[in-house]
């Protein structure tokens, strides 16, 4: 069927009538859509239909019947694939999203969720020998018992199913099995829930003689108001091996499990981390074996240690630093001992099962060696891939100039997981213009393994290269100047920065500044510079070669202020104005040029304040010519404190 929302007759309550046809939409459920508008429901089987009579690839929403609100099956086995179905409701009995009422059908690859009815909110099976296998049964509602899954006298295989996030008002926020003999295999039983008085079975409630089986299944954060977080097992005689229940919760006992009238058994699984308690034994007589429980519990093989989880929700069974008291313990010959752990993994890996939904994988792990990366003359990435494998690991890189290696890098941690992921290490103090052998390794409790030797080559060093920047913002005692590293010469830049003197070329062992490291542009502020003095300047930066420099870039700073001197007491209208040189010495401040005109004056006087001033002879009295004649003093000035600089001026005395 081609991509459409499907409305109105026609379009709904599709019925086979026993004809063997496939039903399949062009480019899946997001695109092909039956919209119920709150009146009957998407499919009905009732002729016979077997299981090459199929529905494939269809979003079914808003039915709304008696019975199964998306699909109703009653005398057929269909086969319904890579189906959603949603917000269908069964207004007054079973099945909100899909009711089976007898034979095999097959159920694969679905998502059941948002759907509501009195009981199976999501789905209602009284199959004969029903398949549902890799679907997702979730947020559903039922408004007394079964928010996810209803089963009655029904002989369903679950497998690989995700049932989460349901809500029965009275049990079984999960699962409700009554005279049930369903198998659930590999299945997440997980956040289901019940109402908030007298409701019992967060996870699963087993009920009259049922005698449902539960293999490799997790089951987690499920919590009812009454008993049974877990599980609430009633006259019923379930079998559970391989699983692990941890999380769940109650306000009043069996955050596990309540047994009430029931016999259980339970082989090779995790209790553990359940509240108020992990088992609570109203009355019935469970048979537990080999099996972990938190505060502990009569049985052959029962222990009492935490099982070291991996964590944050990953119920894998960890190995190191310790291992999981779990590995190894469980019973080899357990009745119907599965084949495969949850992850369909081989069961007994080691000497004995180990208990819990997964088997430990005693493998070293996976690595593989990369190529270097960011190689300089001294540095480099030394990069590859590790798979933990399930285990706790520590990788490392061996590297030096043969194969024999002789140097290592630091260990680094890798939580366990099963996926490859991608490391580095960067490694400094490398030699220039050396070739290097490097290998990944890494090690858990499974063993140690080694990557592929990779070679990689440093390069030649020599000293960067770096420009000067013009020199700007010049002061009487201050410039901004800078530069730019353009090439690291091999090797990487330690410092870098501007020098400067009163002679050409400066070096570091003069004046600088340090402005960071690295390639790129930067700026220097050049402070502690005297008024009216001729600089030169250069950029620098160093690595391990030695140090660089940009081009020499000379600049003269400003006097902080002029002062004018001449007899006329005018000074050509420029001011300040001083008839004196005396005068003009004592009103000045600190870093200011003294001009003085070409005339005779008294040179006899001291400085006696701590300031520096420059006395310039040789001006016109207008002031606009430097060359207007002779300045002549007479008597030389004297400076106890501070200093005076002259310049263009004729003593006599």
């Amino acid at each position: 069927m081609a991509n459409d929302t499907y409305k109105g007759g026609g379009n709904k309550d599709l019925d086979f009538r026993g004809k063997i046809i496939t039903v399949k939409s062009e480019n899946g459920p997001a695109n092909c859509i039956i919209d119920c508008e709150g009146a009957g429901r998407g499919f009905y089987f009732d002729t016979g239909e077997g299981p090459n009579a199929e529905v494939s690839g269809f979003t079914i929403r808003n039915g709304y019947v008696f019975n199964g609100g998306g699909i109703y099956i009653y005398n057929g086995s269909p086969t319904i694939s890579n189906c959603i179905i949603t917000d269908n409701e069964a207004t007054r009995s079973s099945g909100g999203g899909i009711y089976v009422g007898g034979y095999y059908p097959r159920i694969t690859n679905c998502t059941i969720t948002n759907n509501t009815a009195y009981v199976g909110g999501g789905l209602y099976s009284a199959a004969d020998g029903g398949m549902v296998t890799n679907c997702t049964i979730n947020n559903n509602t039922a408004r007394t018992k079964g928010g996810g899954i209803y089963s009655y006298s029904a002989d369903d295989v679950f497998t690989d199913c995700a049932i989460s996030g349901n809500y029965a008002e009275d049990g079984g926020g999960g699962i409700y099995c009554i005279s049930s003999s369903a198998d659930f295999n590999r299945c997440t039983i997980q956040n289901n829930r019940t109402g908030d008085a007298a409701s019992y079975g967060g996870g699963v409630y087993v009920y009259s003689s049922s005698a449902n089986t539960f293999t490799n299944c997790i089951v987690t954060g499920n919590s009812a108001y009454d008993d049974g977080g877990g599980f609430y097992l009633s006259s019923a005689s379930p079998t559970i091996t391989n699983c692990t229940v941890s999380g769940n919760s109650v306000d009043s006992a069996g955050g596990g499990v309540y047994f009430y009238s029931s016999s259980t058994k339970i082989w090779n699984s995790i209790f553990w981390g359940n509240t108020p308690n992990e088992f609570y034994v109203y009355s019935g007589t469970p048979e537990v074996h080999y099996t972990d429980i938190q505060g502990g519990y009569s049985g052959t093989g029962t222990i009492d240690s935490d099982p070291l989880f991996v964590g944050n929700g990953d119920y894998h069974l960890t190995s190191a630093p310790t291992a999981s008291p779990c590995i190894d313990t469980g019973w080899y010959s357990a009745p119907e001992l599965p084949s495969t752990d949850k992850d369909e993994n081989a069961r007994i890996i080691g000497s004995q099962p180990d208990m819990g939904a997964y088997e430990y994988e005693k493998y070293a792990p996976t690595v593989s060696t990369g190529v270097a990366s960011s190689v300089t003359g001294s540095t480099a990435n030394l990069n590859g891939t590790i798979n933990p494998n399930g285990a706790i690991s520590y990788y490392w890189f061996q590297f030096g100039t043969t194969t024999g290696y002789g140097s290592n890098t630091a260990y680094t941690n890798v939580v366990d997981g099963k996926s490859a992921i991608s490391v580095s290490f960067p490694q400094s103090g490398l030699s220039s213009n050396t070739t290097y052998h490097y290998r990944m390794a890494a090690m858990s409790y499974g063993g140690t393994s080694y990557g592929s030797d990779q070679t990689f080559k440093t390069p030649a060093v020599s000293n960067p290269t770096v420009t000067t920047t013009a020199v700007s913002s010049i002061t009487s005692t201050s410039a901004t100047s800078g530069g730019n590293v353009t090439a690291d010469g091999g090797a990487s830049v330690t410092s870098r920065g501007v020098c400067w003197s009163t002679t050409p070329n400066p070096t570091i062992a003069n004046s600088k500044t340090t402005n960071g490291t690295g390639t790129g542009s930067f700026t220097s502020s050049i402070t502690g510079l005297t008024p009216g003095t001729p600089y030169h300047v250069r950029a620098y930066a160093t690595n391990s070669a030695g140090t660089g420099y940009g081009s020499d870039v000379s600049f003269t700073t400003s006097y902080a202020a002029n002062r004018y001197v001449c007899s006329d007491g005018y000074c050509g209208g420029k001011t300040p104005c001083n008839r004196t040189v005396s005068e003009a010495v004592a009103a000045a401040g600190t870093g200011t040029l003294i001009k003085i005109a070409a005339e005779e004056h008294n040179g006899n006087f001291s400085l006696s304040v701590d300031k520096d001033l420059t006395l310039q002879g040789g001006w016109d009295k207008t002031f606009n010519n430097p060359n207007g004649g002779t300045t002549t003093l007479h008597g030389a000035p004297k400076a106890p404190q501070g200093s005076l600089t002259l310049q263009n001026l004729n003593i006599k005395p």
